[in-house]
């Protein structure tokens, strides 16, 4: 994986939000995953069949990108300081 650009704390912090809503197996997975465990290991981690494993992270990976996306539309607080009066 390559990493471009900067990453904030803002995105850090939503995307551990966003990990924290997703079905536990999804996340589990995605975990493993990044933890460099294999295909094998995170189904046998996980007692699932093997071949059940590149559906489960694709499933988790795109609940997790629809998350983040739900989150980055939100409206946020306006960074523009107070009128005065």
């Amino acid at each position: 994986m390559t990493f471009t650009g900067t990453v904030t704390t803002f995105q850090i912090v939503d995307n551990e939000e966003a990990r924290r809503r997703l079905p536990e197996t999804h996340a589990q997975a995605l975990r493993l995953r990044d933890q460099g465990l294999t295909e094998e290991s995170i189904a046998e981690f996980l007692s699932i069949p093997l071949a059940a494993v590149r559906p489960l992270l694709n499933i988790a990976e795109a609940k997790l990108a629809r998350l983040l996306t739900e989150e980055s539309e939100e409206p946020g607080p306006s960074m523009k300081p107070p009128k005065s009066r």
